[in-house]
């Protein structure tokens, strides 16, 4: 018994070290950016910095950051500093036919007339400069109030069938005291999917 005990012990270490973890090793290819919530591509060479702050940043193939915003939102959405560190500008994604019609989509917290609200709205890309959001084009798609400056999610992606999934919160407070997660007359604590 005492060798078969042996014979295990001696295999289960070979197993092991036959799948062994391989040593990573990071190395920057980007820097310069502040609290950066989400990370997007238009399917070209470009990547886009989305930063909670408000600003999304271009940065090219050899990670040289474009220093003017491809969109600056801090005079609109909600500072995450300043009492909620889950506000401001929470996700970003590019229509799929982005190529051909400039369209984007973002998702914002802002305070308007003293409420809290998330916003989903669409821009276009500039006609003159693809490193430059047209901030004019900005067109609201949804909005959906928020009763506290937590849990207000914010990951937007398109779906393989083309509809825009939200990814919305479930509106604050720790544990979700309202259960507004479990109410189906509301939207938060739910995954969205519209038809833009």
């Amino acid at each position: 018994m005492k060798k078969i005990l042996q014979l295990l012990f001696i295999g289960a270490c070979a197993i092991t070290s036959a799948f062994a973890q391989p040593t990573l090793t990071f190395t920057t290819f980007s820097s310069g950016y502040s609290s950066v919530i989400d990370i997007r591509h238009c399917k070209d060479s470009r990547l886009f910095m989305v930063q909670q702050a408000g600003k999304i940043f271009v940065c090219d193939s050899l990670g040289v950051q474009n220093p003017t915003p491809f969109l600056d939102l801090t005079g609109i959405c909600s500072n995450p500093s300043t009492g909620g560190d889950e506000r401001g500008l929470l996700g970003m994604d590019f229509h799929p036919d982005y190529k051909n019609n400039g369209y984007f989509y973002v998702n914002y917290t802002a305070t308007v007339s003293g409420s809290l609200s998330t916003y989903i709205v669409r821009y276009q890309v500039s006609a003159t400069d693809s490193n430059l959001a047209d901030l004019s084009s900005g067109t609201v798609i949804l909005t959906i109030a928020q009763p506290a400056p937590n849990h207000n999610g914010g990951s937007l992606r398109f779906g393989p069938d083309g509809y825009l999934y939200i990814g919305m919160g479930d509106g604050g407070g720790s544990n979700d005291p309202q259960n507004r997660a479990q109410n189906n007359t509301l939207l938060l604590g739910k995954m969205l999917r519209i038809d833009v």
